[in-house]
C-alpha cells in the first residue's frame, strides 16, 4: 500500500462507494426512526419520556466516544474487517433491542448498536480513501453523503409508520435482514485488507499488545462527559447548575489528560502531531463550524414555520423535505465538480452561500413571513451544505496517509458529532435570549403556549447572525490551507 498523502489504488467504483454508502445511511436512519419511536417504548415500558430518552442518549454516547478507539483498530488490524464487524455487531444489537424485556435492557442493547454503528461510520470514509483515488474522491464523498442524508430524510417518517402499523419492536428487526444483506454485499464487494496492517502502522508487537488503553479511557471518558453535558445540560438543571459543571469539569480534566498522554505515548491511539497539518486542521476547524451552522438551523426552523407562518408540525415535516431533496440531487454533482475545480475551492464557495444563506434569513425571520420565503431558503441552504460537506469530506480524508486513514477519520467523525451536538446547544441558547429577558424560559413559555411572535422573531435574529458569523469562520478555516494545499498537491 502507498504511503503517500492522498494516493491510494483505483480498485473501486460505484459498487463499492454504494456499499459504503448504505452503511451510513443505516446508522443515520436508526438514529431517526427510533426517536419518533420513543413515545410507544415509553409508554410500553411505564416510563417517563425523559427516562425513555436514554435510548437515544445511550447510542449517541457510545457512537461518538468509540469513533477514535475503531477508526486505529481499522489502521492497525485493517479497515474491510472492522467495517464487517461494525455490521455484525448492529445486526446483533438490533435484533436484541428488538427483543428487550425491559427498558434497561433496551438501553444496554443500544449500547451494542452504538458499537457497531460506530464500527461503521468511521470505517467507510477510511476504505473511500483507501479504494477511490483522488481524483474521484469528491464524487464518491458526494455519493457517501447524499445516501446518508437519505437516512435522516427518511427516518422520522418511516419510524411513524412502522411503529405506528406494527409497534416499536419492529423499528428495531427491520434492521437484521436489510443488515444482513447489507453485509454480505460489502462482503463481495470490498478488497480483502491488506496482510501485515500492524507492521504498516509501525505497531510493535503486533495484536493488541501495546495497544494504546489509556488513550481509549481518557478519550472515551472525556467525550462520553462532554456530550453528556451539552445533551443533558437542561435536564439536569441547567448550565450552571453543579451537576452539569460537574460533567464538563470532569471532561476537561479527562481530556486534557488525554492530550498529554497521546503527546508521549510511544503508539497512541490519535497521532495528535497529525494535526500539525494546516490542511487537515483547518478542514477539521471548517467541518466544526459548519456542521454547528447545520444543527442550529434544523432546530430553528420548525418555530419559524409554526409561530410566524402558522403550519401544523405535520406540515412542517414535509416543507423540511425541499431541503434534503435538493441536497441529494446536488451533492454527487458538487463533488464531482470539486474534483475537478478542488476540494478546498468548493467547500469553501459552500460556506460562502451558506452564509448569504443565514443572512437572508436574519432578513426574513425580522421582517417576513411567508412559506415560499422559507422554501427559498431552504433550497439555498440545501446547495450551500451540497457544495461542503461532500468536498470537505475528501479535503480531510486527502490529508490521511495510508496507515493513519482511520485515525484521521475519526478526527473528523468526532468533529462532526460534536458540532452537531454543540451546535444545537448554542443555537437553543442564542434563540432563548429574548424569552429569558422577559419571561423565563423556553420550555415554560412554550409549554403555557404564550410564546409570541415578536419573541421568535428576535431570537431568530440573534441565531442567525451567530449562524452567519460561523459561516464565515468555515470559509477562512478552509481557504487558510490554499498554501499547503499547494505545496502538497492534495485537491
Amino acid at each position: 500500500m502507498p504511503t503517500s498523502r492522498g494516493q491510494g489504488p483505483e480498485t473501486g467504483g460505484a459498487a463499492l462507494v454504494i456499499s459504503l454508502a448504505l452503511a451510513g445511511f443505516i446508522a443515520t436512519l436508526d438514529d431517526y426512526i427510533v426517536a419518533v419511536s420513543l413515545p410507544s417504548i415509553a409508554a410500553d415500558f411505564n416510563a417517563s419520556t425523559s427516562t425513555a430518552s436514554w435510548v437515544t442518549v445511550a447510542y449517541l454516547l457510545t457512537l461518538v466516544s468509540t469513533l477514535l478507539l475503531f477508526g486505529r483498530l481499522g489502521d492497525r488490524f485493517g479497515h474491510r474487517r472492522v467495517f464487517l464487524s461494525g455490521y455484525a455487531t448492529f445486526v446483533l444489537g438490533s435484533a436484541l433491542c428488538a427483543l428487550a424485556p425491559s427498558l434497561p435492557a433496551l438501553v444496554g442493547f443500544r449500547v451494542l448498536q452504538g458499537l457497531g454503528a460506530s464500527m461503521l461510520s468511521v470505517t467507510a470514509p477510511a476504505l473511500i480513501a483507501q479504494y477511490i483515488g483522488p481524483t474521484r474522491r469528491g464524487w464518491a464523498f458526494g455519493v457517501f453523503t447524499t445516501v446518508t442524508t437519505l437516512g435522516i430524510t427518511l427516518g422520522a417518517p418511516l419510524g411513524g409508520i412502522i411503529s405506528g402499523l406494527l409497534s416499536w419492536h419492529a423499528v428495531f428487526a427491520v434492521n437484521v435482514p436489510v443488515g444482513i444483506v447489507a453485509a454480505i454485499a460489502a462482503a463481495r464487494v470490498l478488497p480483502r485488507d491488506p496482510p501485515g496492517r500492524a507492521a504498516a502502522t509501525g505497531d510493535a508487537p503486533s495484536g493488541l499488545a501495546g495497544f494504546d488503553l489509556p488513550g481509549v479511557l481518557l478519550s472515551a471518558g472525556g467525550l462520553i462527559l462532554l456530550v453528556l453535558a451539552l445533551n443533558q445540560g437542561e435536564e439536569l438543571g441547567g448550565w450552571t447548575s453543579a451537576p452539569v459543571l460537574g460533567l464538563f469539569a470532569g471532561a476537561a480534566v479527562a481530556l486534557t489528560g488525554f492530550v498529554w498522554w497521546e503527546l508521549r505515548a510511544r503508539a497512541p491511539l490519535a497521532d495528535l502531531r497529525l494535526l500539525r497539518d494546516p490542511l487537515l486542521r483547518s478542514g477539521l476547524m471548517a467541518a466544526l463550524a459548519g456542521y454547528m451552522l447545520l444543527a442550529g438551523c434544523n432546530f430553528l426552523l420548525p418555530f419559524y414555520l409554526i409561530y410566524i407562518v402558522g403550519l401544523k408540525p405535520a406540515q412542517v415535516g414535509l416543507v423540511m423535505i425541499a431541503y434534503s431533496a435538493v441536497y441529494v440531487a446536488a451533492s454527487p454533482i458538487a463533488g464531482r465538480w470539486s474534483d475537478r475545480v478542488g476540494q478546498r475551492l468548493v467547500s469553501g464557495a459552500g460556506m460562502a452561500v451558506a452564509a448569504g444563506a443565514s443572512a437572508y434569513m436574519v432578513w426574513v425571520a425580522g421582517w417576513r413571513a411567508g412559506l415560499a420565503l422559507v422554501i427559498l431558503y431552504l433550497v439555498w441552504r440545501a446547495v450551500a451544505y451540497a457544495l461542503f460537506i461532500a468536498p470537505n469530506n475528501a479535503l480531510v480524508m486527502s490529508t490521511a496517509t495510508a496507515e493513519r486513514r482511520g485515525t484521521t477519520s475519526g478526527l473528523l467523525k468526532v468533529a462532526v458529532n460534536l458540532s452537531l451536538v454543540l451546535g444545537l446547544v448554542m443555537f437553543e441558547t442564542l434563540f432563548s435570549l429574548p424569552v429569558a429577558e422577559g419571561a423565563g424560559s423556553l420550555a415554560t413559555m412554550l409549554a403555557d403556549g404564550t410564546v409570541d411572535a415578536a419573541t421568535i422573531r428576535s431570537g431568530m435574529v440573534i441565531a442567525y447572525c451567530f449562524g452567519a458569523t460561523m459561516s464565515i469562520a468555515a470559509v477562512l478555516a478552509t481557504l487558510s490551507a490554499r498554501r499547503q494545499e499547494m505545496r502538497s498537491g492534495a485537491r
